[in-house]
């Protein structure tokens, strides 16, 4: 079952906005394989059943990290750049912004992808998605799937049309799993993962080192 069968499609947010405060600079332009680690990440989410990335950064923000691969067919008809003018304000902020986007896209359901996932893979993603379509005939029950590691959620988180309103009125550093947490009413399928290394992020020099050893 896919997603051109069903006329449904699925739409990954891809969270680029942040300032890196603990990093000194953005952390997305720091050398990953052979790119950068938001190129790396991107390109992963990219290969996968996702429909369309929004790409959210901040307002006037000059997005160095990208590699020019990503700007070539077929890889520049899969995503769009969406400058979110209050990103600054909170993650919050910039979840709004690619929802916008992707609701203006007729999206059925949208991925929370964080840019700082290196080692993120696609066969995380695609089975998430897969698991979307198995629920179609009862998706208007769910709110959401999430992916999970030894039973703690964990992102990317994919949210139904139903979880929209939501996460519209998200605020602040408020993120998917802060939502998830403070409504309880909101009804989901929690997707085991046994790889912790598809969890990891940057955050410090420390997470970059370890995991930069890990693609070597």
């Amino acid at each position: 079952m896919n997603n051109r069968e069903n006329k449904t499609s699925v739409h990954g947010i891809f969270l680029a906005a942040g300032k890196s405060r603990r990093m000194g600079f953005n952390k997305l332009e720091l050398p990953f394989g052979n790119t950068s680690v938001g190129s790396y990440t991107l390109m992963t989410y990219l290969h996968s059943n996702l429909d369309h990335i929004q790409v959210v950064i901040g307002r006037g923000d000059a997005p160095v990290w990208m590699n020019t691969s990503l700007f070539s067919k077929p890889l520049d008809e899969k995503w769009s750049r969406v400058s979110c003018v209050d990103s600054a304000l909170g993650q919050a902020y910039s979840i709004k912004c690619g929802l916008q986007e992707a609701m203006l896209k007729n999206s059925d359901a949208i991925m929370i992808l964080l840019a700082d996932q290196p080692l993120i893979s696609t066969e995380m993603i695609n089975r998430l998605i897969e698991e979307f379509y198995k629920i179609q005939d009862y998706k208007d029950d769910y709110h959401l799937i999430a992916s999970s590691y030894h039973e703690i959620l964990r992102p990317p988180i994919l949210f139904t049309k139903k979880a929209y309103p939501y996460l519209q009125k998200l605020e602040g550093d408020q993120g998917a799993r802060l939502l998830i947490r403070k409504n309880k009413d909101l009804i989901g399928l929690n997707v085991q993962f046994e790889n912790q290394d598809w969890f990891e992020d940057i955050d410090t020099w420390e997470d970059y080192r370890r995991l930069i050893k890990k693609v070597r």
